[in-house]
């Protein structure tokens, strides 16, 4: 399978599930920060652009997976196999 179709199945699959349970709480989210941006920003400074802040989201949506979400699954996934090195002959 191409990447680009694998990709899309991905889409397919994650996106609508992020639209029905985080959209709403994810945007709020948002939403607060940039208020606090603006009330933190002296008149006269440039604002923060939509790209600064989506870049601020997406850090901390890494690290909340890094710390919160990926711990717990990664403790229930087996454990991969490691080889044994094959013992070497002794001479005799």
């Amino acid at each position: 399978m191409s990447d680009d179709i694998a990709f899309k199945i991905q889409l397919g699959i994650l996106l609508p599930k992020l639209k029905s349970t985080i959209q709403s709480d994810l945007t709020t989210i948002i939403e607060d920060h940039i208020g606090l941006i603006k009330e933190g920003t002296l008149e006269g400074q440039e604002a923060a652009s939509i790209e600064e802040i989506k870049g601020l989201m997406m850090q901390s949506l890494e690290i909340f997976l890094d710390n919160i979400i990926i711990p717990p699954i990664e403790a229930k996934m087996p454990k991969p196999e490691v080889a044994e090195p094959e013992a070497e002959a002794s001479p005799e």
